[in-house]
């Protein structure tokens, strides 16, 4: 007998044997008939990696959804990381096989555009998103990761237009933006309304307290009207300045106002879905405007909550006594109406796992009832599934009298889905959206210098676990932690620690290059194949791997977030001055400057110069045979020093070592305050003119680097 069969003859053990093969009506297919139908009309797709770009899998979906113009990918809760890494791997497969070039976000559509410049110009996916796209999906790596794609696509034959259709402001400097905005539109066409550049102002300034407020917004709603009817009637009043897009635009976005200010004023939302109306029925008129008159010709995918996304929601059974969709009104029936078949609707469903977002901490998500259709599509053993509920005809009876189902804020809900959505796609297990990349057991594809860069990133993670260097290392107080190996072991398999700075961990992501080339912009996740020998500066969170070292003509000047390995001696200079780890396989020739927090190991000799302006936890497991300044900051050198020794370290630090001629415990030399333990564990590598000598045993992750 089949697995799956066992699997529901255990869970459906208190139904009648007759259910096992009819429904009461004698026609509609059992619950393991249903297992056997969705196993026939669903396609298995072979994985949800974004980096997987063989996209066979995929071809069920492309005679989905045909002609559609617009493709609405849904979410259950915006906590829904496998949901997340499936939307990517689509979007992806979206853009190179069906032409699809337009990424319109459940966000502003004022906001959205500045995002779409941001990453135009080659800023960070963290700095475009906090320009327009709301935190509950920007603040996702995941989502970040898509943000990431959309820029990669600017150089290319087709870039990826990112786009808004939301009303709202999505985005706290959003509103002034908006205000600034509309002076400079009007003062460049040399169009006197300072009556409508005020009531811009007072709507963007949101709601204030009393009678006298709702009369003054009610004026200023007015005000902002007849200047869009201004704008419909007179284009030719702006065209001499403007472009008719422009126009448009800035139309639409004074339009999107007057909603917002109404969705201000609205009582908070409680257990009556229809109170999110106004905020739908706007959006779905954006949708239609995007798709038919700024975007004409062109394919749009539309990234939002399932909610919004579904048409018809009063045939849904919602199962709550207290709550029904009966008088609500969706993004999708506004889309589906005007639309019609140029409209197809995702929604995705899971049966169990985890989901939480970016500012929430995990949480279960228990298993979905077995006759339900996640319960289904689990018993059929496939662990991401695609169904085209297009394709499900009337012959298919037990569809038609309902089936439960979580799409929506995994509350289990009663529909013929087939009147809702258009498409499933069922990721079996679900992940939080909070993770910094996709699971590791999920990752089907590799980039070609994967491996190479993979090592460089297990050996910084080891290091940063086993040293224990997360933020709180840097203080004073904390004294170090010594190295242990259990520290390592204790990491969940694809788990990270603590880090100070930012580490992109994903490998496939990293950008390869030889050290000699100059770079355009603020690299995320570069690794360079031969000494780094140019400057480079970074603005933004980061990860820099030198696979071979830094050359003498190289230097980093970090202003933002960051992580360097340095997999060789570090010749140049570096500056860093934003919170900082560092992992350096060879010895310092070269200098290295913090001007903020660092965690620093230091696998060679210090020949050159260590200058520490604030706090940081500093190993060297070599000797220090260059000049060395501690202001705040904590630095540890392996093997034996002598008093004499000391002449290259001063400052208001501490040096702490575990062999000296200085007795055990603490010395004030000048300003440095020196203690001597010989109980820290210290894994000692390096032979430098002091002649070290290992009281302990090495790291495996240093072992090479360090025998020289």
């Amino acid at each position: 007998m089949q697995r799956s069969t066992l699997w529901l003859l255990a869970n459906f053990g208190a139904l009648a044997p007759a259910a096992l093969i009819l429904a009461n009506d004698g026609t509609a297919p059992s619950a393991v008939g249903r297992v056997a139908w969705l196993r026939d009309h669903g396609a298995a797709l072979r994985t949800i990696d974004p980096a997987d770009d063989d996209f066979s899998d995929l071809a069920p979906l492309k005679q989905a959804i045909g002609a559609a113009r617009v493709v609405a990918l849904g979410e259950q809760s915006h906590g829904d990381g496998a949901a997340f890494a499936v939307k990517h791997r689509l979007i992806r497969f979206l853009h190179q096989e069906m032409g699809f070039d337009v990424l319109a976000w459940e966000s502003g559509m004022f906001d959205c555009r500045a995002v779409d410049l941001a990453l135009d110009s080659g800023r960070s996916p963290e700095e475009a998103a906090a320009l327009g796209i709301f935190p509950i999906f920007g603040g996702s790596p995941l989502v970040q990761d898509v943000l990431r794609y959309v820029r990669s696509s600017k150089s290319t034959a087709r870039p990826i237009t990112l786009a808004g259709f939301d009303c709202q402001f999505s985005s706290p400097t959003a509103s002034n933006r908006l205000a600034g905005y509309v002076v400079d539109f009007l003062t460049a066409a040399d169009v006197q309304a300072d009556d409508a550049v005020q009531a811009v102002r007072y709507l963007c300034h949101g709601p204030q307290s009393g009678a006298a407020d709702d009369d003054r917004a009610a004026a200023a709603r007015a005000e902002v009207s007849a200047l869009v009817d201004r704008l419909d009637r007179d284009p030719n009043e702006y065209a001499i300045v403007h472009a008719p897009r422009e126009i448009a635009f800035a139309r639409r976005c004074l339009g999107n106002l007057v909603v917002c200010d109404l969705l201000r004023r609205q009582p908070p939302v409680g257990q009556d879905p229809a109170q999110t109306n106004l905020r739908d029925q706007r959006m779905g008129e954006n949708v239609v405007w995007l798709a038919d008159e700024f975007y004409p010709g062109r394919k749009i995918i539309l990234w939002a909550a399932s909610f919004h996304l579904m048409r018809n929601p009063a045939a849904i059974d919602t199962q709550q006594p207290a709550m029904t969709y009966a008088d609500t009104t969706t993004l999708g029936t506004i889309a589906h109406q005007r639309l019609g078949s140029d409209y197809y609707a995702v929604m995705f469903t899971a049966y169990d796992g985890e989901m939480g977002n970016a500012f929430s901490a995990p949480r279960p998500l228990p298993p979905a009832d077995p006759g339900s259709l996640e319960g289904l599509l689990h018993a059929g053993e496939r662990p991401f599934v695609f169904l085209d509920l297009r394709s499900v005809d009337d012959a298919d009876a037990w569809w038609r009298s309902g089936v439960v189902a979580r799409p929506l804020g995994y509350a289990p809900m009663l529909a013929d889905w087939t009147q809702v959505f258009d498409g499933v796609l069922h990721t079996d297990r679900m992940f939080p959206a909070s993770r910094d990349a996709l699971p590791d057991s999920l990752r089907t594809a590799r980039a070609p210098h994967a491996d190479a860069v993979a090592a460089a990133l297990a050996r910084l993670r080891e290091t940063v676990a086993g040293y224990d260097l997360g933020f709180d290392s840097v203080f004073p107080k904390k004294p170090p932690a010594g190295f242990d190996a259990a520290r390592i072991a204790a990491l969940p398999d694809d788990g990270w620690p603590g880090v100070l700075g930012k580490v992109f961990p994903d490998a496939a992501s990293y950008r390869r290059l030889p050290g000699d080339v100059p770079l355009d912009g603020s690299p995320e996740a570069v690794s360079f194949t031969t000494a780094l020998n140019v400057p480079l500066r970074v603005t933004g969170s980061h990860t820099i791997i030198c696979e071979t070292g830094v050359g003498a003509r190289g230097a980093v000047t970090a202003e933002g977030y960051g992580a360097l390995v340095c997999l060789g001696d570090m010749n140049g200079k570096l500056l860093l001055n934003s919170y900082y780890t560092v992992l350096i396989e060879g010895d310092v020739n070269g200098s290295l400057v913090s001007g903020a927090y660092m965690t620093a190991v230091i696998v060679g000799d210090v020949n050159g110069t260590l200058d520490l302006n604030s706090y940081a936890m500093v190993y060297v497991l070599g000797g220090v045979n260059g000049r060395v300044h501690l202001n705040k900051s904590k630095l540890v050198v392996a093997g034996r020093m002598t008093r004499a020794d000391l002449e290259d370290i001063a400052g208001p630090g501490k040096l702490f070592r575990t062999d000296s001629d200085l007795e055990p415990g603490r010395h004030q030399v000048g300003e440095m305050e020196v203690i001597v333990d010989p109980t820290l564990r210290l894994p000692v590598v390096a032979e430098g003119k002091r002649g070290n000598e290992a009281p302990h045993g090495l790291p495996d992750a240093h072992k090479a680097a360090g025998s020289r």
